[in-house]
């Protein structure tokens, strides 16, 4: 039986809305990040950092929130050569039956009969968490590789 992804991601409230939206971009920028660093591992030490201040909570709330906007904007209006990179990797992130379909695993009907979804944040959260730091170890990794290669050579 095939599964309406769009009633599913219509059926959220909206505060699910906006989180399933947030992991699908973290995920992303994360998957940009691996990829990135096959190809220029030297830009490791900056996606680092930007990761972090997205990550770390600071104290002014608007920070990470104002990064993470700038890359998607950058994604969306394909700003040089990174942003039409980063733009094929943010492209499930607007649109909303695929962003239902990649994470249905985390959104369960609602117990009431009123057709509705729920979102599991918990364990979206930890998926999303895993999901990061595997490929931040992988990027890791490559850049390692890359130095290890360039100086004994």
């Amino acid at each position: 039986m095939e599964r309406d992804y769009k009633a599913m991601f219509n059926g959220l409230s909206g505060k699910s809305r906006i989180a399933l939206k947030a992991t699908a971009t973290f995920d992303s920028l994360n998957d940009f990040i691996l990829e990135d660093t096959k190809l220029h591992p030297w830009r490791f030490p900056f996606y680092a950092m930007f990761m972090s201040a997205i990550i770390i909570p600071v104290p002014f709330f608007g920070i990470p929130a104002a990064l993470a906007g700038g890359a998607v904007f950058c994604a969306k209006y394909q700003l040089g050569g990174i942003g039409k990179r980063l733009n094929a990797h943010l492209a499930d992130v607007f649109n909303d039956e695929v962003l239902a379909q990649r994470y249905e695993q985390y959104i369960a009907s609602a117990n009431d009969n009123s057709g509705n979804y729920a979102l599991h944040p918990f364990a979206l959260a930890k998926h999303s968490a895993r999901h990061g730091w595997n490929n931040a170890r992988a990027a890791a990794k490559h850049t390692y590789e890359a130095a290890r290669e360039y100086f004994i050579k």
